[in-house]
């Protein structure tokens, strides 16, 4: 997660964007435009029996909100905010190393219109695959003894 923060600090927007990595609680409409970036689920499934060899998916949501007095612009502005958002995420080459691949996203567009300034809200969840391997410390198993005495 820390690495699309960092990414997303990093990529250039047509303005001033916050980024930050918590859970949206309530929208800091004086912090607008801002991107939430969490990891709320995580699974891990066996590649083998033995070592703790896992291929794991995490899920990568994006939560981006801006405020917006002319609908037209808004829309404009949120969609150009998007595209951006996308790129930055599908192009950065030190992010794609660090995965095995996106194996879908999801993009939702909703419009809020019973704040005092209405605010558009885009929502990226992101299914990022990898590969992690745990290594036991401690001596190595070489041998176990299945006899049973009576």
């Amino acid at each position: 997660m820390k690495i699309v923060v960092n990414l997303l600090k990093n990529t250039n927007f047509p303005f001033p964007v916050n980024i930050v990595n918590t859970l949206p609680i309530r929208v800091p409409q004086d912090r607008l435009p801002i991107i939430f970036v969490s990891a709320p689920a995580d699974h891990a499934t066996a590649k083998a029996v033995g070592p703790a060899n896992y291929r794991r998916n995490v899920y990568i949501v994006l939560q981006i909100f801006l405020n917006f007095d002319d609908p037209v612009k808004g829309q404009q502005d949120i969609n150009d905010l998007c595209s951006i958002v996308e790129d930055a995420i599908q192009c950065d080459r030190y992010f794609q190393s660090r995965i095995e691949g996106i194996m879908s996203f999801k993009f939702d567009l909703v419009f809020h219109a019973d704040t005092a300034v209405p605010i558009a809200e885009a929502r990226y969840e992101f299914e990022c695959q990898y590969t992690e391997v745990f290594y036991p410390s401690g001596t190595d198993l070489l041998h176990i003894d299945a006899t049973t005495e009576i």
